[in-house]
C-alpha cells in the first residue's frame, strides 16, 4: 500500500487555483457581455452635434440631436453635460419616439470653463445609452 502525503503549501496552492477558476467561471457572463458591447452593440439612438468639425467657444449654444433608431425601451431619456473637470453643468430630459430627433440645447457659460466636455445619454433609471465628447475653447 502506498502512502500519500500533501504538504500545507501544496494544499494552499490547489485552493487558490480552485478559487481563481471559480472566479473566472463566475465572471464569464460579464466578460462575454463586455466583449459583445465593445464590438457589436449599436445604441438605439444616434446622437449628433450641430457642429461636427470646429470647436465650440464659451458663450456658444451646443445643440444636440438625439435621433431614435430603435426603441430604447423607455419614452424618456436623460441628457447630461459634463465639463472638463467632470462636473455636470446641465441635465435635460427628452421624450423619444422612434423615427424622430428631439433636441437638447446647452449654452456654454464662462463659469463652466474650457476643455473637453462629455455628453451622456442615459435611460431614466441611469443605464448608459451612448456618450460623446466635444471641445470648448475660450471666447474671442
Amino acid at each position: 500500500m502506498y502512502e500519500v502525503s500533501i504538504s500545507v503549501k501544496t494544499l494552499a496552492l490547489v485552493a487558490v487555483a480552485v478559487l481563481a477558476l471559480a472566479a473566472f467561471w463566475a465572471s464569464l457572463p460579464l466578460v462575454r457581455h463586455a466583449v459583445w458591447r465593445a464590438f457589436f452593440y449599436k445604441p438605439p439612438v444616434r446622437v449628433e452635434l450641430e457642429r461636427l468639425y470646429r470647436p465650440y467657444r464659451l458663450g456658444d449654444r451646443v445643440k444636440l440631436r438625439v435621433c431614435v433608431v430603435e426603441d430604447p425601451g423607455t419614452p424618456q431619456l436623460v441628457v447630461e453635460y459634463y465639463n472638463s473637470s467632470g462636473v455636470m453643468v446641465y441635465s435635460d430630459r427628452i421624450y423619444v419616439i422612434k423615427g424622430e430627433c428631439p433636441t437638447s440645447t446647452l449654452r456654454l457659460r464662462e463659469e463652466y470653463g474650457v476643455g473637453r466636455y462629455r455628453v451622456r445619454v442615459t435611460t431614466k433609471s441611469g443605464d448608459l445609452v451612448t456618450e460623446l465628447e466635444f471641445e470648448v475653447q475660450p471666447s474671442d
